[in-house]
């Protein structure tokens, strides 16, 4: 039995009701947390196992066919992914270590912005890239 688009919505509007409390304080926890590794580093080392388990759990069908039940499997996934990604820091940006890392590296200004710059750099060249080998390939 599959999910009904409107319920597997409901599902994701679960997650993200949970994101938007979660992240705080998980970003609060992040910020107070003093370690010989420094603030950000234990929480995406550690974070990687939990974050891959997280992952397969998403993708992963249940063995039992109720809609109800493929539903609340899924909200719970969601939400355990959503607390995993804040967890390791991936929370509100999904871009950690592009949007965070950069301020809590201690370089001078011209290379703590230089960065962003590359990254914008390397999207920029890989959305030309795609828009040119449109149909390409066929």
């Amino acid at each position: 039995m599959l999910i009904k688009p409107a319920v597997a919505g409901i599902a994701i509007l679960v997650g993200k009701i949970w994101e938007y409390i979660n992240d705080p304080l998980i970003d609060r926890i992040s910020d107070r947390a003093r370690t010989k590794w420094g603030r950000r580093r234990p929480f995406l080392l550690f974070g990687a196992i939990p974050f891959a388990l997280a992952f397969i759990m998403m993708w992963y069908k249940p063995p039992f066919s109720s809609s109800v039940g493929l539903t609340l499997y899924y909200a719970v996934a969601y939400v355990v992914f959503l607390c995993v990604m804040a967890g390791i820091g991936v929370g509100a940006a999904h871009v950690l270590p592009w949007s965070i890392l950069p301020d809590a590296i201690e370089w001078d200004e011209y290379q703590t912005g230089g960065i962003p710059v590359k990254r914008l750099r390397v999207r920029l060249l890989r959305a030309c890239w795609c828009f040119l080998n449109i149909g390409g390939a066929a």
